[in-house]
């Protein structure tokens, strides 16, 4: 990606994020107000405005902006069905990999009810208005990644939790189980350093599969 395109992309994600957190807090902002809130000129944000809108990702009523949550999953859920790629087989975490795989193609049966969950969206739109803050999220693609780092750890610590998970983190849990993709990384790191015993530990995601379907 070239510099201008990167800065393009934030510019484009600020508006976005900004207009994400003024909606949950005011209501939907007019472009005076993203002026006001963000480092740009009155052009740049009406000119971001118009290609989201054009997108899809914004709507706009009476000159007022609201994010389409809608299509912000719909992009979501193709950027995460990358994610339901069968692993390659693996010597050393060879039943991990089979239950993960077995894992991604239950949840890919049931993906569309979990992209219905309402707990989902708000981690979604909670990293995208985290992104505000953040210089190295400067893209779209990259407030999924984020998206994604968060989801895992809201299942991880539901699972670590001495509690039963209750019924709404469900979709989140059986989503968080299939993005773990590094036990074909970590086995080549405990074969390049003969640390097969120390490195043969379950991944995170095996125990999130566990509380999300009483196992893979």
């Amino acid at each position: 990606m070239r510099l201008t395109e990167a800065r393009e992309g934030k510019t484009r994600t600020q508006v976005l994020a900004a207009i994400a957190d003024l909606q949950r807090n005011d209501g939907p902002p007019i472009q005076k107000d993203l002026v006001e809130k963000l480092p740009m000129t009155k052009g740049a944000v009406s000119q971001n405005c118009s290609r989201l809108v054009e997108e899809s990702l914004l709507r706009e009523h009476d000159g007022r902006y609201r994010v389409d949550t809608g299509r912000l999953l719909d992009d979501y859920r193709e950027h995460f069905e990358e994610y339901l790629r069968r692993a390659p087989q693996s010597e050393l975490y060879e039943q991990e990999v089979s239950d993960t795989n077995e894992t991604r193609t239950r949840t890919k049966r049931s993906a569309t009810e979990y992209f219905e969950a309402d707990l989902l969206e708000d981690i979604l739109l909670t990293s995208l208005v985290s992104s505000l803050g953040k210089n190295n999220i400067q893209t779209l693609r990259e407030v999924f990644l984020y998206t994604d780092d968060v989801l895992y750890h809201v299942a991880y610590r539901a699972v670590s939790a001495e509690t039963d998970v209750p019924a709404e983190l469900k979709p989140i849990l059986k989503l968080a189980a299939c993005l773990d993709a590094t036990p074909d990384l970590v086995e080549e790191l405990a074969n390049r350093h003969d640390l097969h015993a120390e490195l043969a530990g379950q991944s995170p995601a095996t125990e999130i599969a566990k509380h999300a379907y009483g196992g893979a």
